[in-house]
């Protein structure tokens, strides 16, 4: 599959072949505030949207005229525009204005409950706390008792109601791939509104006990230990780490590991108590000393909150809002509050891969796995979905974590193909919260990721178009770039080598219908040099064609590249030296060994 053949390259099943890397279509933008940037202009509009939605003088939105009615910040972060974590937005509804405890007035150092935002700090906390194949060891290996509840309940016995703890890592926690229950056993649990029912109202405001006889379900009987652990009805942060899995290890799974992603807030759970046990250290512990410290997140914090409490959105006071509210070690779940201010420091430091080496953190933000739709995808822990462009159809990866527990709904969205991100985070007693924030996160989609596109495709006209000669005196060596109006493309207009004429054999190899496009390889710029590979221009797909027939004609770049070589080089690698804007002042088309300077 792989044959480097110019006669395989050139047969005639393999035409059309359509660019298929997942890097993007150009080098991240770096203007995203001037007068200038699309993004700038995009955020402006996008205030004015809100402005005029909260105003209610903007109807067209529909379901959006509840915005009024949650209290949210939304903020950018960019790691090649620091600027941009000043692009923020703050709504305070009549709720927060006259609450008794808190903020009354939101801004970006106001501190929000995270909820599952929270585990991508716990995800980030065992990469950088773990080595040597530890989020690789069995459960069975790390958490005390579950060694002896294998042994005595081999799962080959009764494998539906039988977990395979043996079988489970902290990497398939971290990927929602262990099959367990969604609940963190028993907090979310229907019988503990029963059990304990004022404990129960701190995770759940709304929480009210249920009738058994009104659901068709046998009473069970609160005092027995095997149905409510003594500990749960003590405080939510009652039960350690020992009696959680004592409770929890009976129940049976969902699914046998690594089958399908089920979203577990249980599974990571247990996740922290893992990371305890291997570090010595509570959560929080591990939260402040590998991540907070460093990056100077002195807002953010586990609950319950005590020295910030003035700077908290509070929607129902300190208890029933949750800040008073120790999760123990179940805070790697959903325990943590930040600011917008804090998060854009954290947004930063992972696109930069300030905490973990870089090839770490391009593991980390890849798909483990897919859902039942084509365009939405899992990670550790990422909800994955795939934003199509609007006309090109090109593709961008958002790496996202949604929250949504008590009264807060937040979401994070990393945009590598963009260097940038953004942060929502909101509060509210309003029923229909969830979906207000979704559909406000859906606004910021709408608006900033086609602007980062734009953006990125003016900066690459600006820096990458142009013609570039050889200074060798008697080398006839020359190219051409240009950029298609239409498509953003960064094109190959002309290319000449030592007198001979490359586009006829360049297109021959990489593109048979016509036509060379540049697309980014290896975007390090603080390096002064950024490579690029020629692809073939996009092209729809062909009608009737089936999975195997859309490979071989067009979705098949991941196979062919760099098939093609000279001496070990490929013929579609080229490579730009750039000075400290990003703007190209050399470029190599590597199989020539040549340089080509570009003309002013």
């Amino acid at each position: 599959m792989h044959s480097q053949s110019l006669l395989f390259l050139t047969a005639p099943w393999a035409t059309a072949v359509l660019a298929d890397h997942l890097l993007g279509r150009y080098p991240p933008p770096t203007d995203l505030t001037s007068n200038q940037s699309a993004v700038a202009k995009s955020w402006k509009n996008l205030s004015s949207t809100l402005d005029a939605t909260l105003a209610g003088s903007l109807e067209s939105h529909g379901e959006a005229v509840g915005l009024k009615n949650i209290t949210f910040s939304l903020g950018l972060f960019s790691l090649d525009d620091k600027g941009a974590s000043k692009m923020q937005y703050h709504y305070t509804s009549p709720e927060i204005k006259n609450a008794e405890n808190g903020t009354n007035e939101v801004d970006g150092d106001s501190i929000y409950q995270l909820a599952s935002i929270t585990k991508v700090f716990t995800v980030l906390t065992g990469l950088l706390e773990c080595k040597n194949g530890e989020l690789d060891r069995p459960l069975t290996d790390l958490l005390p008792g579950l060694a002896d509840y294998v042994q005595q309940h081999p799962a080959s016995e009764q494998p539906a109601y039988t977990i395979e703890w043996d079988k489970i890592t902290p990497n398939t926690l971290a990927a929602h791939m262990a099959g367990l229950s969604h609940a963190s056993y028993l907090w979310e649990d229907r019988l503990y509104a029963a059990a304990a029912p004022e404990l129960a109202r701190l995770i759940n405001p709304a929480s009210e006990p249920l009738n058994p006889a009104e659901y068709g379900l046998p009473p069970l009987d609160l005092d027995d230990p095997e149905v409510v652990p003594p500990c749960f009805k003590h405080s939510v942060g009652g039960c350690d780490a020992s009696e959680y899995m004592r409770a929890g290890e009976k129940r049976p799974p969902v699914f046998k590991p690594w089958t399908t992603p089920v979203y577990s807030n249980n599974g990571f759970a247990i996740l922290g108590a893992a990371l305890q046990n291997i570090t010595g250290k509570t959560i929080e512990e591990l939260y402040k000393s590998k991540i907070f410290d460093p990056l100077g997140m002195k807002s953010s914090n586990g609950v319950p909150v005590n020295a910030d409490r003035d700077h908290a959105v509070i929607p129902l006071g300190i208890t029933r809002s949750g800040f008073a509210t120790d999760l123990g070690f179940a805070a790697a779940s959903g325990g943590i509050c930040s600011s917008i201010n804090d998060l854009a420091k954290f947004g930063t430091a992972i696109l930069n891969s300030t905490l973990l080496p870089d090839d770490a953190t391009r593991q980390w933000m890849k798909p483990v796995t897919h859902t039942d739709r084509l365009d939405y995808s899992i990670g550790r822990p990422w909800e994955i979905p795939r934003y199509t462009h609007p006309g090109s159809r090109a593709v961008t990866d958002l790496y996202t974590k949604a929250g949504d527990a008590g009264l807060f709904s937040t979401y994070i969205a990393f945009l590598p193909e963009y260097n940038a991100g953004f942060t929502l985070l909101s509060g509210s007693t309003d029923a229909n919260r969830t979906l207000l924030a979704a559909i406000l996160g859906d606004m910021v989609i709408d608006a900033v990721v086609p602007a980062l596109e734009a953006q990125a495709a003016k900066e690459a006209g600006k820096n990458l178009e142009g013609y570039y000669v050889s200074n060798i005196e008697g080398l006839n060596s020359s190219l051409c770039l240009s950029q298609n109006e239409a498509t953003g493309d960064i094109n190959i207009a002309s290319w000449i080598s030592n007198g001979t004429d490359m586009m006829p054999i360049g297109e021959r190899i990489l593109s048979p219908k016509g036509g060379l496009r540049l697309v980014p390889s290896i975007r390090d710029s603080g390096s002064g040099q950024i490579a690029f590979v020629a692809e073939q221009p996009w092209a729809p797909d062909a009608k009737g064609d089936g999975p195997f027939a859309q490979l071989m004609r067009k979705r098949a770049d991941w196979i062919y590249t760099d098939t093609f070589t000279y001496g070990g080089v490929g013929i579609e690698y080229f490579v730009f030296e750039v000075d400290e804007k990003g703007r190209a002042q050399t470029v190599s088309p590597a199989i020539t060994r040549a340089k080509l300077q570009r003309l002013k």
